[in-house]
């Protein structure tokens, strides 16, 4: 079609005028009233519009549009470069050739205003003429609707894909609708092997009836939290992925995270706990083993020596008499260095006990024990409130046997001895303090201080078999605590214990 020229404009204003007496009555009571814009034309021009068309185009008059050709409304291109006027030919010998042509369409309005539309050519024939009908609807809003949709949509996916996590969009058919980059990264596969396939393809078989349960739940719209099983890598490994999913109509909303090296690492912990506690029992049951057989052999020496003391004395020089006496203190040192495995080998093995223990009294009995020994000693014991706690009362008093012993023994250069014993209650327990002003200890070798064997000063200065600290720390681990200690050689030494407020009794080491 080309721009109007004179010879048109008489048939244009004929048809103009014939189309207002002779269009049925029906279809003119539609194209009046219509919202959208309307207009009749032929390969030569415009020569009827509605009152629409009028609005949307800002057409003063009807009689104007017969001056207006379909270039005037259309800017010179479209947003893809096309020209406008070779493009609008086609479509309307495309509507003209077939009936219909319907197609998006950018229109100018005659203020120079550009606005998206969508276009319906119709071909009727009227009056011996074939003419079309140009339906035309702004779909401005439409458009600035996608606009944001789109937008919105983008914003989305550069969430969706920045997130760290497993996120995934399915259905309760099964199939994956949308899923982030993090999933390629996870499983191994391009995102195009897996959208639109079944997400029960790549479940563990062994996991595969607690999924379909799970999906079911959700099928029901109930959420599913903390869900996992193992899904397949392209490479044919599988990975542990936990989940939580929440149901909206037919479409499943997740968000999942890969935690194998989680449940790797706990399965080593396992084993690990396993074998430590299994070589805890092996050394155990050697240490009752060998600490119980040496009793005989024991038993024989020190016989013996006592035999050959009442029957040789006289005949032994004093060289010989303190030869023996050696051999007699060093088996009396054995048997008290075997009892004293036996104890420490007990606590790992023996069941624990649960009552009420009153420590300030445990704590004063066994101070008038070791003062029963003291001699002419100056010792000033400070014994403050101490709590009742739960726990097995044999071994807490056996752990403080062992602090007080040990305050007593190494304060034994003091003149006086000074010993106090305290507790504090904090959060979730109470804290219970030996502290003396001791020959105290190096805080260099302080992780010695609780190891079996290990001792900071020689037998000969100071007696004991280096069990006594190990056997506390053991007591105070099983009744779920901790042990520690603070000194300066020559400046005394501080020990503290916690203990649980309400102590549940362990099983283990």
């Amino acid at each position: 079609m080309d721009r109007p020229h004179t010879k048109g404009k008489p048939r244009l204003e004929q048809l103009a005028a014939r189309a207002a007496t002779h269009l049925e009555d029906s279809f003119r009571a539609v194209f009046e009233s219509s919202h959208d814009a309307m207009f009749l034309l032929t390969g030569e021009g415009f020569f009827d519009c509605n009152p629409r068309a009028m609005r949307i185009f800002g057409i003063p008059t009807r009689d104007v549009v017969l001056h207006i050709h379909p270039a005037d409304i259309s800017p010179s291109h479209q947003p893809d470069g096309t020209p406008s006027l070779p493009a609008a030919l086609g479509h309307i010998r495309q509507a003209l050739e077939t009936g219909v042509d319907s197609f998006e369409w950018t229109h100018r309005r005659l203020n120079g205003e550009s606005f998206p539309a969508h276009v319906l050519l119709s071909a009727f024939d009227f009056d011996g003429y074939r003419v079309l009908q140009a339906t035309v609807r702004d779909i401005t809003l439409q458009k600035r609707a996608e606009a944001e949709l789109h937008d919105k949509k983008e914003e989305l996916d550069r969430f969706f894909n920045l997130a760290l996590d497993l996120l995934c969009i399915a259905d309760t058919d099964g199939y994956f609708r949308h899923l982030n980059r993090e999933w390629e990264h996870t499983l191994g596969y391009t995102m195009d092997e897996l959208k639109g396939r079944r997400f029960l393809e790549f479940v563990h078989p062994g996991d595969m009836q607690a999924t379909l349960e799970a999906i079911s739940s959700l099928s029901k719209q109930q959420p599913v939290i903390d869900f996992t099983n193992r899904y397949r890598c392209k490479d044919g490994s599988y990975r542990w992925i936990e989940w939580r999913s929440a149901p909206a109509g037919n479409l499943i909303y997740a968000a999942a995270r890969d935690i194998t090296s989680h449940i790797e690492a706990q399965e080593a912990l396992r084993v690990a706990n396993e074998s430590l506690a299994e070589a805890n029992r092996e050394l155990e049951a050697f240490s009752y083993s060998v600490s119980h057989d040496l009793r005989a052999p024991l038993r024989h020496i020190g016989g013996f020596v006592d035999l050959l003391s009442g029957h040789a004395t006289e005949q032994l020089d004093e060289k010989g008499r303190r030869w023996l006496a050696i051999i007699a203190e060093s088996a009396r040192d054995m048997g008290q260095l075997i009892d004293d495995l036996l104890v420490f080998s007990r606590m790992g093995r023996s069941e624990m006990l649960e009552a009420d223990c009153d420590l300030r009294a445990i704590t004063g009995e066994i101070v008038e024990m070791l003062m029963r020994n003291a001699g002419a000693r100056h010792v000033e014991w400070h014994v403050r409130d101490l709590p009742t706690v739960r726990g097995d009362p044999s071994m807490l008093r056996l752990a403080l046997m062992n602090l007080l012993g040990n305050a007593f023994k190494y304060t034994r250069p003091r003149d006086p001895a000074v010993i106090e014993i305290s507790a504090t209650e904090e959060p979730g327990r109470w804290v219970v303090t030996v502290a003396d002003n001791g020959i105290g200890f190096d805080m260099f070798y302080a992780d010695k201080l609780f190891g079996i064997f290990q001792r900071l000063h020689s037998p000969k200065e100071y007696e004991g078999t280096g069990i006594g600290l190990a056997n506390v720390q053991r007591i105070v681990r099983r009744h779920g605590g901790e042990v520690w200690a603070d000194g300066a050689v020559d400046r005394g030494a501080t020990f503290r214990f916690s203990l649980p407020r309400s102590v549940v009794p362990s099983t283990g080491t």
